[in-house]
């Protein structure tokens, strides 16, 4: 066999333009790289902080739950406008002889005793108006229909939902 081999001379200038066009795009391919990593390590650092914050937010939560629902505080939680129970701690129920799901389902009325509830609703309506805990003496009402009598402090707060809850 016989092999021809031709050669031509290119331009100098031609096989720079080649040259530069690969280190252009090189260079786009080098920095776009970067880019995307900074991008994907700035995403796993905010997901790093977000879980530590949940984590924080669960222990605090439990160390809160843990502190109300054990203390021997009866503390109550009340919806403003319609006075019905939406929270009772284990002391409040144990007390009243009530369980979690018989508590919720209760008006603060059901629990008080007929000659005082105008005077703590009174109470309530000034501790709602004015943001500023009203000192109490009432008598609750048991289950069982005996009557307990308490000393306490009615506290008003807005809700995550925009209402108004009292404790």
């Amino acid at each position: 066999r016989s092999w021809l081999s031709v050669h031509c001379e290119r331009d100098l200038f031609e096989i720079s333009d080649i040259c530069r066009g690969s280190l252009i795009v090189l260079l786009a391919l080098i920095i776009n790289t970067i880019i995307f990593a900074f991008y994907v390590r700035n995403i796993i650092q905010q997901k790093i902080l977000h879980n530590n914050y949940v984590k924080n937010i669960q222990f605090s939560e439990k160390r809160y739950r843990d502190l109300v629902d054990n203390t021997k505080l009866l503390i109550f939680s009340v919806e403003s406008d319609t006075r019905n129970m939406i929270f009772a701690n284990y002391s409040a129920m144990a007390a009243l002889g009530y369980d979690n799901d018989e508590i919720v389902n209760l008006n603060m009325l059901d629990i008080l005793a007929a000659e005082d509830a105008d005077h703590c609703i009174l109470l309530l309506t000034k501790a709602i108006e004015s943001f500023e805990p009203q000192d109490v003496t009432t008598i609750f009402v048991r289950k069982d229909g005996t009557q307990l009598n308490v000393e306490g402090h009615i506290l008003c707060q807005e809700s995550e939902l925009g209402g108004l809850i009292v404790h």
